[in-house]
């Protein structure tokens, strides 16, 4: 099924977690996979601009994960991917807000790790370098041709690879994997 909401906006959350477990029943893995990116320089970033990149970025994973923890408590289980970016972990000129937005994706996922651990209640995250997505896309060209002739793999990465990744954290497979951040980067994020 399909719900669409704004994960920045807390009550919309909450109507499509209800919406979900009415139709679906208890959730028990859930991905964070929200994004939103804006290229801005230093000087013309704006707080309006600061303020939806954190909320859609960071905000929205919390938004997502305190609607779902206590029903993943309760049951003794869950399984909780982050989706981040290795703009977290490099300096990526003109993405501060989105950077610091996804590096605090990776401490909030480092954060949770021991408190939901003790209800068997697994959080991972990745960190994907330039994927082939819609987001990409919308980059410019000559930015988008830099990343990529920069990526030691030299290409873009493709969805099913990060949800491969993806699969692999959320399954039995990564049973003894918690708080820790895969990065999935074609080895870009060894690239100044």
């Amino acid at each position: 099924m399909s719900v669409q909401a704004d994960v920045a906006d807390r009550p919309a959350v909450r109507r499509m977690v209800d919406a979900v477990v009415r139709e679906l029943g208890p959730i028990d893995l859930l991905v964070n996979n929200a994004g939103e990116i804006g290229e801005v320089t230093f000087h013309e970033l704006t707080p309006e601009h600061w303020d939806r990149m954190i909320a859609v970025n960071l905000t929205g994973a919390f938004n997502v994960i305190w609607a779902v923890k206590d029903g993943m408590a309760s049951r003794k289980f869950g399984r909780i991917v982050n989706v981040s970016s290795i703009a977290a972990l490099a300096v990526r000129p003109n993405l501060l807000p989105y950077a610091a937005a996804k590096a605090g994706l990776i401490s909030l996922t480092k954060s949770c790790c021991e408190p939901f651990a003790r209800y068997n209640i697994r959080i991972n995250a990745v960190a994907p370098g330039l994927i082939a997505t819609d987001m990409a896309a919308e980059l410019p060209p000559a930015f988008l041709e830099q990343l990529r002739s920069t990526t030691p793999l030299g290409r873009l990465g493709e969805p099913e690879e990060i949800a491969n990744v993806v699969a692999f954290l959320l399954s039995e497979d990564s049973s003894y994997v918690t708080g820790a951040t895969l990065v999935t980067s074609g080895g870009r994020l060894l690239v100044p």
